[in-house]
């Protein structure tokens, strides 16, 4: 299910600016291999997290030209307080 993305500008109220439609988190170890997410409730394989992939995609709030348009973006980050 879609969640409402907003924005906040200084004291403003809250603008609805998109639709998140997806959103994933995926972790790799120091080797570059994949962690499942159920192998994550042990504490032992989440401190072998060292990288994490972010992708979200996101539509706009409203029609646009009779669609919702949309956005992707993907990241694979290294965070240095999991190195």
């Amino acid at each position: 299910s879609d969640r409402l993305l907003y924005r906040v500008l200084n004291d403003e109220t809250p603008k609805t600016i998109s639709r998140v439609s997806s959103f994933e988190l995926t972790y790799y170890d120091s080797s570059g291999s994949e962690l499942s997410y159920s192998s994550l409730q042990n504490s032992s394989t989440r401190k072998k997290i060292k990288s994490i992939t972010i992708y979200v995609k996101v539509e706009s709030a409203e029609f646009v030209d009779s669609l919702y348009q949309g956005a992707e973006w993907k990241r694979k980050i290294s965070p240095k307080n999991l190195n």
